[in-house]
């Protein structure tokens, strides 16, 4: 399948994504994208499963605030004055 991608294809495809690639560079991700299509189909000739769940969980352990002003509000200490005014001294 590497040897089937030529440089229009390339062109194409960075078209579809909205790139333009200069013809000087051509040569350059034509390569790379047909070693990158070598190793997919390596890794594909392995037997992996494919059903199994990421051993990895994520879970939040507080409470995150929706807007970023409560974020903001939720950080900061709270400052309360101590005393009275200035003026009762």
């Amino acid at each position: 399948m590497a040897s089937d991608v030529t440089k229009e294809t390339i062109q194409a495809l960075a078209a579809a994504n909205g790139l333009h690639l200069p013809e000087n560079r051509l040569d350059r991700v034509l390569k790379q994208y047909q070693s990158f299509l070598r190793l997919t189909d390596r890794l594909n000739a392995y037997d992996l499963k494919m059903d199994a769940e990421p051993s990895t969980v994520f879970t939040l352990t507080a409470e995150v605030p929706d807007s970023p002003s409560a974020r903001k509000s939720a950080a900061a200490p709270s400052q309360q004055k101590k005393g009275g005014s200035r003026g009762n001294r």
